[in-house]
């Protein structure tokens, strides 16, 4: 009776796997269908002797299913909610009443992209399933971490990470904040206060205008007017401190940080001085000669640079001597003698002229008459026998010069003019470099001594000599270096310096404490008015309020507020130019807050307060430009569009242009995808074999287009992944086999009737 079971599980698991392949060939056209494939196996359970390699098998049985996850063709479709995964993944369901309710742990999957919008929002597949996904934020504006509990909908049902669709409406937002960049003509003509022409809109008394649409808190449009008006410069006066320079900003500023009140400026990197002077320490040689030897350690620390040409000073005092024989080495040769003392510091500097003065007695004037004319330049900064008189030079005429205080001067005194206005670098945040010229008085060459210790990030110096001259906030420089850092006190022989200290490489180092005076340059100023609705801020109308409410430099008659005023070097807007070390954003923002009373089209009122942001205005050599313009306010927005994009984010896209997010699609994938469940409507569910998303390693869910997970396609489908010519071809072979396996029914039958007619 065994061969009746031999061929009868051959007709069985044949008819079976033909029953695989025409639910193939009818799947053809279903979207997402993975085709099966009928698995067959041997059968070895008889067993009189297992160890006989010549027994006979019992036939064929089945060893399931098999379904290969593979790709299939993606094609177009007209439906916005039409998805297809283009790589791994799948789409992960939950099953729902249709009361709306939902089981959290009816999990199904699927790769059929099919959707559609149920009668409450939500986006479901034909069968009903809900498409699951990541919530957005409240605001729409961005996706959130959450795809299990997604909060509740509009009707107060908790989502279970169902995704709805957009709102059709998004009602309107008030501006509160506007934000305008221009960039503005330099060479405009400025409204000069010597001119005594008044600010007014009707005449061309403005530079440049631009408007904005803004919005009240219905929803409703206004029109705000911004006119900027140049006018005369002004100083910007930039002090040193002990946290090093700093300058008030522009009167419509506002600190970005807590308690700031002055633009501070890093001493080391964006504030320098372009022509520092070079110095050295000496060795300890206590003679008159024209060769100084310098210390090793001052050459092969760089200092000096090439110095030929340059006078020498010894522990401040002018030599009167001039390097002939320089370079990178530790020998200099000056063009005549000059004593050294021990332990004494030589500094070399560029004198722009010296000259000798010709009155034959001691006289105290301001008129100085010297042997020639001297190649120097007003501002210069005047020494006498190489002692800085603290005077600068006011008026050349030939032999003449002016100075701007009394001078004491003796008998064939040497009179030195020094170059005193050091051009000083602004580096702003973008790395572009702002030179400004001019800056006044540093004196030269300042109080030189030499440290007694090598100091590491010292605070506490102890010099070679009592500190005379030294005083509160004067610059240290080592070795012709800026540190960065001020003396905070001083006694004796005894230097304190601001928090972070200063370094030295050897005793002999030179340490300059140069006073620091308040430095001044010209700052371009623009003037910045602003109406809403043709109704200006702080002039006729006590519903329109400023924060700066600022008196424009010429008043006038018709009494107009502006609202802001610039202020520009070299172009650059002084409130942006330093930007905080944590976060990167200027100290300082040109913001003015506007508050008025604004009327509706239905002819009612309402409040509308909003912060004008002009910081990132920059004055060029250029015809005036918009740069940016943008405020946050909108209109009442109908919604246009649905749009999936490749990361399965869901888009509303509304007449405004406002893009509103209202969730993100949350795919699955497993490891042994072939253990899922087919449970039909293009539906799998999980099992044992596969593993849960739960409970299991090898299952992963997660954002399209990140780690395993393929792209989502938008108005796309994925094809059924079933071979029509294959599976006819599998047909034809299955038939054949079940007609085989039927032959060996009947002969077997023939075989059985014979056996009984022998034995009758």
């Amino acid at each position: 009776m065994s061969n009746y079971t031999i061929a009868l599980s051959g007709l069985q698991n044949t008819s079976l796997a033909i029953d695989t392949t025409s639910n193939n060939i009818a799947n053809a056209n279903t979207i997402g269908y993975k085709a099966g494939e009928y698995v067959f196996a041997d059968q070895f359970v008889k067993a009189i002797n297992p160890a006989d390699t010549a027994r006979v098998g019992m036939g064929t049985q089945s060893l399931g299913v098999r379904r290969a996850m593979l790709q299939g063709t993606i094609t177009n479709s007209a439906n916005p909610l039409d998805l297809a995964i283009s790589g791994k993944g799948m789409f992960r369901l939950l099953q729902g009443s249709g009361s709306g309710a939902v089981d959290p742990s009816a999990v199904y999957y699927s790769r059929n992209g099919q959707f559609s919008v149920d009668k409450q929002g939500y986006i479901v597949n034909e069968n009903g399933m809900y498409l699951t996904g990541y919530q957005p934020a409240r605001d729409g504006n961005s996706v959130t971490d959450d795809y299990m509990d997604g909060g509740v909908d509009k009707n107060g049902n908790k989502k279970r990470g169902r995704l709805l669709m957009p709102n059709s409406n998004l009602p309107g937002n008030e501006t509160t904040t506007s934000s305008i960049a221009a960039m503005l003509n330099s060479t405009s003509t400025a409204f000069t206060s010597t001119a005594n022409v008044s600010f007014d809109p009707t005449q061309s008394t403005f530079n440049n205008k631009t408007t904005q649409t803004v919005f009240d808190n219905e929803g409703n449009s206004h029109t705000l007017e911004v006119y900027y008006r140049r006018v005369s410069d002004s100083n910007l006066t930039i002090t040193a401190s002990a946290n090093g320079y700093s300058y008030s900003p522009s009167r419509a500023s506002s600190p970005s940080t807590l308690g700031a009140t002055l633009v501070t400026i890093n001493p080391n990197s964006v504030l320098r001085m372009d022509s520092a002077s070079n110095a050295s320490a000496q060795s300890s040689v206590a003679s008159t000669s024209t060769t100084i030897t310098l210390t090793s350690a001052a050459a092969s620390a760089g200092s000096p640079v090439d110095v030929t040409g340059m006078r020498v000073f010894v522990n401040g005092v002018d030599s009167g001597a001039t390097v002939s024989v320089g370079g990178a080495s530790t020998s200099l040769t000056t063009t005549s003698a000059v004593t050294v003392p021990s332990g004494a510091a030589v500094t070399f500097y560029a004198p722009r002229h010296s000259t000798t003065v010709t009155p034959a007695t001691t006289t105290s004037a301001t008129l100085v008459t010297v042997a020639a004319a001297p190649a120097a330049s007003v501002g210069d900064r005047i020494f006498i026998d190489g002692l800085d008189t603290g005077k600068t030079v006011n008026a050349i005429a030939g032999t003449t010069v002016t100075a701007s205080g009394t001078l004491s001067i003796t008998n064939n005194a040497k009179i030195t003019f020094f170059k005193p206005n050091l051009d000083m670098t602004l580096i702003a945040p973008d790395g572009t470099t702002i030179t400004v010229q001019g800056f006044g008085n540093k004196k030269q060459p300042g109080q030189n001594f030499t440290a007694t210790a090598v100091l590491t990030n010292a605070t506490a110096i102890t010099t070679s000599s009592t500190a005379t001259g030294v005083s509160v906030g004067d610059r240290i420089f080592v070795k012709g270096v800026d540190t960065g850092r001020t003396v905070t006190a001083v006694s004796g022989t005894s230097v304190t310096a601001s928090t972070g200290g200063i370094t030295t490489t050897a005793l002999t180092d030179l340490i300059t404490f140069s006073p620091t005076e308040p430095l001044t340059t010209t700052m371009a100023k623009v003037e910045v008015y602003a109406s809403i609705d043709g109704r200006f801020f702080d002039y006729n109308d006590t519903t329109t309020t400023s924060s700066r409410a600022l008196t424009p430099q010429t008043p006038g008659v018709l009494g107009y507020k502006e609202v802001s005023e610039l202020c520009f070097i070299g172009g650059k807007n002084i409130d942006s130019l330093v930007t905080d070390t944590l976060s990167g954003n200027p100290m300082f923002n040109t913001v003015s807050k506007l508050s008025t009373r604004v009327t509706n089209q239905a002819g009612g009122t309402s409040d509308l307060v909003f912060n004008l942001d002009l910081s990132d205005t920059s004055l060029q050599a250029g015809a005036f430009q918009i740069t940016r313009s943008t405020q946050n306010g909108e209109p009442l927005a109908r919604l246009t569009n649905v749009t999936v994009d490749n990361e399965g984010r869901i888009v509303g896209v509304y007449g405004s242009g406002k893009l509103q997010y209202v969730g993100q699609l949350a795919l699955v994938h497993f490891d042994a995808a072939e253990g899922l469940i087919p449970v039909g409507k293009n539906a799998f569910a999980a099992s044992v074999m596969s593993g849960t998303e739960f409970s299991a390693q090898g299952v992963l869910v997660g954002r399209a287009g990140t780690g395993v997970f393929g792209e989502v396609k938008g108005q796309a489908l994925e094809s059924s992944t079933v071979d029509l010519a294959n599976e006819l071809v599998r047909l034809m072979v299955l038939q054949r086999s079940y007609s085989a396996n039927s032959q060996s029914m009947k002969a077997f039958d023939q075989t059985l009737r014979d056996t009984l007619q022998m034995v009758g």
